[in-house]
C-alpha cells in the first residue's frame, strides 16, 4: 500500500539522516 511504502521511506530517511550525523 501507498502508507507502508512512505512509512517505510520515512524510515529509510531518518535512518540515513542518523547515520550521517
Amino acid at each position: 500500500s501507498t502508507a507502508a511504502l512512505l512509512g517505510a521511506g520515512v524510515a529509510a530517511l531518518a535512518f540515513a539522516r542518523r547515520r550521517l550525523g
